[in-house]
């Protein structure tokens, strides 16, 4: 009988048993794998917790997730120094620009507010010498309907009523 058989029934036999315990330490290594995924889980659900089970590509990701949730509830509150310290350079952008939007519209409501009252002041000035000339006008024509006429019909305006039609009072007179 030959001695190959016996030689490959053993490397054989020891390839099965190396298998086997592989498939232990595998079952293991997936167990352990496992146990720290959940615990990454677990921890990436709590901002600000240690992340030691987690990979570092996850652990930068958990963070950045960590970070715009932050932002955004900065944007939500409006708190415009914590959007300065979370909030990415976009955010950043976007939010002076929304400042600057809403500065610029309190500025033209100011302004808007002050033609307003300038154009009401105006209009009271308008309606005052509006008002005024109507009773000049009023004031001259009862002078003047009061003045002494000539038999032709023509008014005469003597001293008194050029007086009167000047604006000096009646009782000025001489």
């Amino acid at each position: 009988m030959s001695i190959w058989p016996r030689i490959v029934a053993g490397i054989a036999g020891t390839a099965l048993i190396w298998a086997a315990a592989d498939r232990f330490r595998q079952a293991a290594l997936v167990k352990a794998l496992r146990h720290d995924a959940a615990a990454c889980v677990m921890a990436s659900k709590t901002p600000g917790s240690v992340l030691d089970s987690c990979a570092p590509d996850i652990v930068l990701r958990v963070r950045q997730a960590w970070a715009a949730q932050q932002c955004e509830a900065a944007i939500k509150a409006s708190d415009l120094y914590a959007i300065r310290a979370v909030c990415g350079e976009q955010v950043k952008r976007g939010q002076a620009a929304l400042d600057a939007a809403q500065a610029n519209l309190a500025d033209a409501r100011e302004q808007i507010a002050r033609i307003r009252q300038d154009s009401d002041a105006a209009l009271a000035r308008a309606e005052l010498r509006a008002t005024d000339q109507a009773d000049r006008k009023a004031h001259d024509d009862r002078t003047i309907d009061a003045a002494p006429r000539l038999d032709d019909g023509r008014v005469l305006c003597d001293a008194g009523c050029l007086r009167a039609l000047g604006g000096e009072p009646a009782a000025a007179q001489p």
